[in-house]
Protein backbone atom coordinates (compact mmCIF):
# COMPACT_ATOMS: atom_id res chain seq x y z
CA UNK A 1 0.00 0.00 0.00
CA UNK A 2 1.25 3.50 -0.88
CA UNK A 3 0.95 5.39 2.40
CA UNK A 4 2.96 8.60 2.14
CA UNK A 5 4.12 11.39 -0.16
CA UNK A 6 7.35 13.34 0.21
CA UNK A 7 7.82 16.67 -1.59
CA UNK A 8 11.51 17.25 -2.33
CA UNK A 9 11.15 19.52 -5.34
CA UNK A 10 12.24 23.15 -5.54
CA UNK A 11 9.56 23.84 -8.17
CA UNK A 12 7.45 26.72 -6.87
CA UNK A 13 4.94 26.48 -9.74
CA UNK A 14 4.03 22.78 -9.79
CA UNK A 15 0.67 21.58 -8.46
CA UNK A 16 0.13 17.81 -8.33
CA UNK A 17 -2.95 15.72 -7.69
CA UNK A 18 -2.33 12.06 -6.79
CA UNK A 19 -4.78 9.26 -6.06
CA UNK A 20 -4.15 5.60 -5.17
CA UNK A 21 -6.76 3.03 -6.22
CA UNK A 22 -6.60 -0.57 -4.96
CA UNK A 23 -8.18 -3.82 -6.22
CA UNK A 24 -8.57 -2.72 -9.84
CA UNK A 25 -9.14 -5.10 -12.74
CA UNK A 26 -7.25 -4.06 -15.86
CA UNK A 27 -8.94 -4.93 -19.14
CA UNK A 28 -10.60 -3.48 -22.23
CA UNK A 29 -12.39 -0.16 -21.84
CA UNK A 30 -16.18 -0.05 -21.82
CA UNK A 31 -17.78 1.64 -24.84
CA UNK A 32 -18.60 4.85 -22.95
CA UNK A 33 -14.93 5.34 -22.07
CA UNK A 34 -13.67 4.57 -25.58
CA UNK A 35 -16.12 7.17 -26.90
CA UNK A 36 -14.46 9.80 -24.71
CA UNK A 37 -11.16 9.17 -26.48
CA UNK A 38 -12.53 10.20 -29.86
CA UNK A 39 -14.65 13.10 -28.61
CA UNK A 40 -13.15 16.58 -29.05
CA UNK A 41 -10.96 17.59 -26.12
CA UNK A 42 -12.36 20.32 -23.90
CA UNK A 43 -10.46 23.48 -24.88
CA UNK A 44 -9.49 25.97 -22.21
CA UNK A 45 -10.50 29.59 -22.69
CA UNK A 46 -6.87 30.46 -23.31
CA UNK A 47 -5.22 27.20 -24.46
CA UNK A 48 -1.96 28.85 -25.49
CA UNK A 49 -1.58 30.50 -22.09
CA UNK A 50 -2.64 27.27 -20.35
CA UNK A 51 -0.13 25.09 -22.21
CA UNK A 52 2.50 27.80 -21.80
CA UNK A 53 2.03 27.72 -18.03
CA UNK A 54 2.55 23.95 -17.96
CA UNK A 55 5.72 24.26 -20.04
CA UNK A 56 6.97 27.11 -17.84
CA UNK A 57 6.40 24.91 -14.79
CA UNK A 58 8.57 22.17 -16.35
CA UNK A 59 11.30 24.69 -17.22
CA UNK A 60 11.54 25.69 -13.57
CA UNK A 61 14.17 23.03 -12.87
CA UNK A 62 16.11 23.60 -16.08
CA UNK A 63 14.33 21.03 -18.27
CA UNK A 64 13.45 22.02 -21.84
CA UNK A 65 9.89 20.88 -22.72
CA UNK A 66 10.24 21.16 -26.48
CA UNK A 67 10.18 18.75 -29.43
CA UNK A 68 9.92 15.15 -28.25
CA UNK A 69 10.14 16.41 -24.66
CA UNK A 70 6.82 18.28 -24.77
CA UNK A 71 4.30 17.55 -21.99
CA UNK A 72 2.41 14.32 -22.63
CA UNK A 73 -1.02 15.92 -23.07
CA UNK A 74 0.21 17.95 -26.04
CA UNK A 75 1.06 14.73 -27.91
CA UNK A 76 -2.39 13.30 -27.12
CA UNK A 77 -4.12 16.45 -28.40
CA UNK A 78 -2.32 16.11 -31.73
CA UNK A 79 -3.42 12.52 -32.45
CA UNK A 80 -5.56 12.59 -35.56
CA UNK A 81 -8.93 10.83 -35.34
CA UNK A 82 -8.84 10.27 -31.61
CA UNK A 83 -6.49 8.50 -29.19
CA UNK A 84 -6.32 4.69 -29.57
CA UNK A 85 -7.78 2.66 -26.72
CA UNK A 86 -5.13 0.76 -24.72
CA UNK A 87 -6.81 -0.45 -21.52
CA UNK A 88 -9.41 0.86 -19.12
CA UNK A 89 -6.96 2.53 -16.71
CA UNK A 90 -4.66 3.96 -19.37
CA UNK A 91 -7.70 5.27 -21.21
CA UNK A 92 -8.95 6.97 -18.03
CA UNK A 93 -5.58 8.65 -17.71
CA UNK A 94 -5.68 9.87 -21.32
CA UNK A 95 -9.30 11.05 -21.14
CA UNK A 96 -8.60 13.14 -18.05
CA UNK A 97 -5.34 14.48 -19.49
CA UNK A 98 -7.15 15.61 -22.64
CA UNK A 99 -10.20 16.95 -20.84
CA UNK A 100 -8.29 19.07 -18.33
CA UNK A 101 -5.41 19.85 -20.69
CA UNK A 102 -2.65 18.77 -18.33
CA UNK A 103 -0.19 15.85 -18.38
CA UNK A 104 -1.00 12.83 -16.25
CA UNK A 105 0.53 9.46 -15.33
CA UNK A 106 -0.97 6.05 -14.57
CA UNK A 107 1.57 4.01 -12.60
CA UNK A 108 1.59 0.43 -11.37
CA UNK A 109 1.78 1.00 -7.61
CA UNK A 110 3.85 -2.14 -7.19
CA UNK A 111 7.00 -0.32 -8.35
CA UNK A 112 6.65 2.41 -5.70
CA UNK A 113 6.85 0.44 -2.47
CA UNK A 114 5.22 2.17 0.50
CA UNK A 115 5.45 5.76 -0.68
CA UNK A 116 6.09 8.25 -3.44
CA UNK A 117 8.48 11.19 -3.63
CA UNK A 118 8.45 14.25 -5.89
CA UNK A 119 11.78 15.77 -6.95
CA UNK A 120 13.80 16.95 -9.95
CA UNK A 121 15.87 14.58 -12.04
CA UNK A 122 19.60 14.66 -11.39
CA UNK A 123 22.42 15.08 -13.94
CA UNK A 124 22.87 11.85 -15.88
CA UNK A 125 19.59 10.35 -14.61
CA UNK A 126 17.52 8.60 -17.28
CA UNK A 127 14.97 5.86 -17.73
CA UNK A 128 13.68 3.70 -20.58
CA UNK A 129 10.14 4.71 -21.54
CA UNK A 130 9.17 2.23 -24.28
CA UNK A 131 9.81 -1.31 -25.49
CA UNK A 132 12.19 -0.03 -28.16
CA UNK A 133 14.61 0.95 -25.40
CA UNK A 134 14.39 4.72 -25.92
CA UNK A 135 15.42 6.79 -22.93
CA UNK A 136 14.26 10.09 -21.45
CA UNK A 137 16.88 12.43 -19.97
CA UNK A 138 15.47 13.43 -16.58
CA UNK A 139 17.88 16.19 -15.58
CA UNK A 140 15.89 19.14 -14.23
CA UNK A 141 12.53 17.45 -14.95
CA UNK A 142 9.87 17.10 -12.26
CA UNK A 143 9.63 13.36 -11.55
CA UNK A 144 7.95 10.83 -9.29
CA UNK A 145 10.05 8.27 -7.44
CA UNK A 146 9.31 5.25 -5.30
CA UNK A 147 10.63 4.38 -1.84
CA UNK A 148 14.02 3.37 -3.27
CA UNK A 149 14.34 6.79 -4.98
CA UNK A 150 14.04 5.14 -8.41
CA UNK A 151 12.38 7.51 -10.93
CA UNK A 152 9.19 6.02 -12.35
CA UNK A 153 7.12 8.81 -13.94
CA UNK A 154 7.09 12.38 -15.22
CA UNK A 155 4.81 14.85 -17.04
CA UNK A 156 6.58 13.95 -20.31
CA UNK A 157 6.83 10.14 -20.45
CA UNK A 158 6.62 7.42 -17.81
CA UNK A 159 9.16 4.71 -17.16
CA UNK A 160 8.51 1.40 -18.89
CA UNK A 161 8.81 -0.43 -15.56
CA UNK A 162 5.88 1.57 -14.18
CA UNK A 163 3.45 0.98 -17.05
CA UNK A 164 0.04 -0.45 -16.15
CA UNK A 165 -0.38 -4.05 -17.38
CA UNK A 166 -3.00 -6.79 -17.06
CA UNK A 167 -1.25 -7.88 -13.87
CA UNK A 168 -1.69 -4.48 -12.20
CA UNK A 169 -4.00 -4.55 -9.17
CA UNK A 170 -3.04 -1.20 -7.60
CA UNK A 171 -2.64 2.00 -9.58
CA UNK A 172 -1.38 5.48 -8.76
CA UNK A 173 -2.62 8.33 -10.93
CA UNK A 174 -0.79 11.66 -10.91
CA UNK A 175 -1.94 14.86 -12.65
CA UNK A 176 0.58 17.67 -13.14
CA UNK A 177 -0.65 21.27 -13.16
CA UNK A 178 0.67 24.78 -12.73
CA UNK A 179 -0.24 27.18 -9.93
CA UNK A 180 -0.16 29.93 -12.55
CA UNK A 181 -3.47 28.73 -13.99
CA UNK A 182 -4.84 26.32 -11.35
CA UNK A 183 -5.78 26.52 -7.68
CA UNK A 184 -5.72 23.50 -5.34
CA UNK A 185 -9.53 23.23 -5.62
CA UNK A 186 -9.13 22.91 -9.42
CA UNK A 187 -6.75 19.99 -8.93
CA UNK A 188 -9.20 18.42 -6.48
CA UNK A 189 -11.73 18.32 -9.32
CA UNK A 190 -9.18 16.58 -11.56
CA UNK A 191 -8.38 13.92 -8.95
CA UNK A 192 -12.06 13.34 -8.20
CA UNK A 193 -12.77 12.81 -11.91
CA UNK A 194 -9.88 10.35 -12.20
CA UNK A 195 -11.21 8.35 -9.25
CA UNK A 196 -14.78 8.39 -10.54
CA UNK A 197 -13.86 7.22 -14.04
CA UNK A 198 -11.30 4.63 -12.90
CA UNK A 199 -13.66 2.95 -10.43
CA UNK A 200 -16.48 2.99 -12.99
CA UNK A 201 -14.26 1.37 -15.62
CA UNK A 202 -12.05 -0.95 -13.54
CA UNK A 203 -13.63 -1.33 -10.12
CA UNK A 204 -11.58 -0.97 -6.97
CA UNK A 205 -11.51 1.55 -4.15
CA UNK A 206 -9.58 4.69 -3.31
CA UNK A 207 -7.11 4.20 -0.47
CA UNK A 208 -5.29 7.55 -0.42
CA UNK A 209 -4.89 10.84 -2.25
CA UNK A 210 -2.93 14.07 -2.07
CA UNK A 211 -2.96 17.60 -3.43
CA UNK A 212 0.68 18.68 -3.33
CA UNK A 213 2.90 21.65 -4.12
CA UNK A 214 5.85 23.48 -2.61
CA UNK A 215 3.27 25.21 -0.39
CA UNK A 216 2.41 21.94 1.32
CA UNK A 217 0.95 18.44 1.00
CA UNK A 218 -2.71 17.86 1.82
CA UNK A 219 -3.99 14.33 2.33
CA UNK A 220 -7.39 13.42 0.86
CA UNK A 221 -8.75 10.16 2.21
CA UNK A 222 -11.99 8.26 1.58
CA UNK A 223 -14.93 8.91 1.79
CA UNK A 224 -14.09 12.24 0.11
CA UNK A 225 -14.07 10.43 -3.25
Amino acid sequence: MVRGLSWRSGNAHALLGIVVIEDVAVGPSPPWLRARLVAPAEARLEPERWDGAVRAMLRSGGFRPTGRNRPAHEFLARVSGGVPSISNLVDVNNVVSLGFRIPASAIDAGVLGGGVAVREGRPGERYVFNRSGQELDLEGLLILCGMTDMPVASPVKDSLVAHVTEETTRVVFCAYGSLEVMAPRDMEAVVDEIARLAISAAGGRVSMGWIASARGVEERRPPEY
